[in-house]
């Protein structure tokens, strides 16, 4: 097993460890009755720990490629690609650990959406996001396959990018299970679609990039749905039964690898809008088969027209995001021929 691999995972483990710690943070103000309003607290400890292990092992990294006389600069520009922006993201993290702290000292701690827009915890995401894809990034370099260590720390920065997004997303709430009254509840319905939309392309956009690349497994848009999905459910859900939100998350597994499978034995590439298609099929499959989880476990009370439009609205997003990626080379070998004339010009006459 190649010492890099080796490496890459136990980073990628790391950076795993401050998002689930982000997410226990994130449980504790939802869900703790009473929560001290302090920014010395197991929920953050959960999260900064982690980072203090990603920092202690980026050290014992930079330790083993210093050479003697190396300024400290020198030694950044030898670290392993990938594991520069994991330096620059613990700095970021650590300035906006201070600023946060600061800030809860000056302004208060933050109760409830503001949280997430709070520029310090906007800080903080950037520093994860650097640090979590640090072994992405390594491994894309180092080998010309999928590796556990990248898919690992994939998953974590799309959990990380997830959990600031968790108030649109369909895993936190099961809108099509509510009553619908015609323009009373409309804002309802816009929170959902938006959501559908913005998930898609958080499932999909990370899953596209492996298969641009030629690096897609079975089980990647399986596992970053699941991982999201359980995430934003049992951390950030109010008032909603786990044994509603955990089949929806399950259902909406079982489509994303419906449409893993699809991209890998499909032969999509010889179509002429193959991954377009493919794309768009996947989005429709995760939802579908979630809205079929929430039909069984709490009953679906929108009208079709609205489902079904969601459904359709999410396909269509998919396609979207297939289309940016979609190189058609195959239909495009030849160059366009340029149109004849519809009619001959008739000669002219000399004088």
């Amino acid at each position: 097993m190649p010492t890099e691999w080796r490496r890459d995972l136990v980073t990628a483990l790391i950076g795993l460890w401050i998002v689930v710690g982000v997410h226990f943070d994130g449980w504790a103000h939802v869900h703790v009755l009473n929560l001290i309003d302090d920014f010395f607290t197991p929920w953050h400890a959960s999260f900064y720990s982690g980072l203090a292990a990603f920092a202690a092992w980026l050290g014992i990294i930079a330790l083993r490629i210093r050479r003697p006389g190396d300024t400290a600069f020198q030694t950044f520009q030898r670290l392993p690609l990938g594991y520069r922006g994991g330096a620059i993201g613990v700095a970021i993290f650590a300035a906006s650990g201070a600023i946060d702290l600061l800030w809860h000292e000056l302004i208060g701690i933050e109760a409830s959406i503001d949280a997430l827009l709070s520029p310090p915890h906007l800080g903080l995401m950037t520093g994860v996001l650097l640090m979590g894809t640090s072994a992405w990034r390594s491994q894309r370099a180092l080998s010309a396959t999928a590796t556990i260590p990248e898919l690992v720390s994939l998953t974590s920065a799309v959990m990380a990018a997830g959990f600031f997004l968790n108030p649109l997303s369909p895993f936190r709430w099961a809108a099509p299970a509510t009553g619908f009254q015609p323009y009373d509840d409309d804002y309802v319905v816009v929170m959902w679609l938006g959501g559908v939309l913005v998930s898609t392309g958080l499932l999909l956009i990370p899953t596209l990039w492996q298969v641009r690349d030629g690096r897609h497994r079975v089980g990647t848009l399986t596992t970053l749905t699941v991982a999201v999905g359980l995430g934003t459910a049992i951390a950030m859900s109010e008032h909603w039964k786990m044994s509603v939100l955990i089949p929806g998350v399950i259902a909406a597994g079982i489509g994303a690898l419906a449409g893993d499978l699809i991209i890998a034995q499909v032969p999509w590439r010889d179509w002429r809008y193959g991954l377009p298609i493919v794309a768009g099929l996947s989005a429709f499959l995760i939802w579908t088969f979630q809205l079929i989880a929430y039909a069984t476990t709490a009953g679906v009370l929108w009208p079709e027209s609205l489902w079904g439009g969601s459904l359709l609205f999410a396909a269509g997003t998919g396609a979207a995001l297939g289309s940016l990626l979609w190189r058609p080379s195959r239909h495009l070998s030849s160059p366009p021929q340029a149109a004849e004339p519809a009619y001959a010009e008739a000669p002219r006459s000399t004088p």
